[in-house]
Formats: C-alpha cells, sequence, structure tokens
C-alpha cells in the first residue's frame, strides 16, 4: 500500500462535515449534467437525500475554504465466499477550475488511506465518465462490465 501511496503526493482529502452535504449534492449534480445528464426536480431532490443519506464515507477536497471536489466510497464485500472487503468509489469529481493534479491526487490518497485501514484487497471504481482513462492513468485496471437492467 505505501508503495502505491507513494505515487499520490500531498495530503489527502478530508471527510466531508454534515454543513458540507449540501455542496456536495451540488458538485454530484453539477458531474452529472456535464457528463450531458438532465435532472428534473424529483431527481435533484433523489440525490440530495442519498448524499445526505449516504452509508459510506463522502471525501471532499477544500480550498480556499469551500468544497471543490468530491469522492464517495462504501464498503461491500468481495462474495460469499470471500469476507475480505473490496472500497467501491464512485463519483470522483473537481470543478474544472480546479482540476490540477494535487486535487485530484488527494482524493485518491484518502480512497487508498480508508482502503488500507479496512484491510480491502481491492477498490472498485465505479466509472460512469467520458473520460475514464484517469484512473488507468494512476495504475487502475479495467477487470470487468458492470451490468444494469432498467425496472421501470
Amino acid at each position: 500500500m505505501t508503495a502505491v501511496m507513494d505515487r499520490f503526493p500531498g495530503e489527502p482529502a478530508g471527510k466531508a462535515r454534515p454543513d458540507e452535504l449540501a455542496r456536495c449534492s451540488a458538485l454530484y449534480e453539477w458531474m452529472l449534467i456535464s457528463e450531458g445528464n438532465r435532472l428534473d426536480h424529483a431527481q435533484r431532490a433523489l440525490l440530495r437525500a442519498a448524499i445526505e443519506n449516504h452509508a459510506g464515507t463522502i471525501w471532499v477536497k477544500r480550498q480556499d475554504g469551500k468544497v471543490v471536489g468530491q469522492v464517495l466510497t462504501r464498503t461491500e464485500a468481495a462474495d460469499v465466499w470471500d469476507p475480505t472487503p473490496e472500497l467501491w468509489a464512485f463519483g470522483l469529481f473537481v470543478l474544472p477550475g480546479y482540476r490540477r493534479p494535487g486535487a485530484c491526487f488527494a482524493l485518491v490518497r484518502a480512497v487508498l488511506r480508508e482502503a488500507g485501514e479496512l484491510g480491502a484487497r481491492r477498490i472498485v471504481a465505479v466509472v460512469k465518465s467520458k473520460r475514464p482513462g484517469f484512473y488507468e492513468r494512476i495504475g487502475f485496471r479495467r477487470t470487468a462490465s458492470l451490468y444494469s437492467l432498467e425496472v421501470s
């Protein structure tokens, strides 16, 4: 884990405070819209509720006292036969004006630190971005496809 952490200089991001959840919701909404999604009022309300009730950790990068980036994590069991946890990371986003290696690295470093503390054997990044190459450049490998089924 130390060798991996060494690739991401600087301090890790911090955990979101309760007073920052509205900002986190707005950032997640910004990310979705920037990727071409349209959100109606009901979807925005669901997103806010999901952020406020997130069962994992919300890591944030702050600059000048405001949240400018975030990533959400949660722990999942690898499978029923292997109790070693996996750490799932999703929603990595930094506002365009703050996208420099340090901001993203701070968020990735926080995820790596959490994985180490949990004893996770793997980090799974759920990537919906049109720019998945970022993850490959920092050492993630594409291992499988996730499939989903719309039921509504």
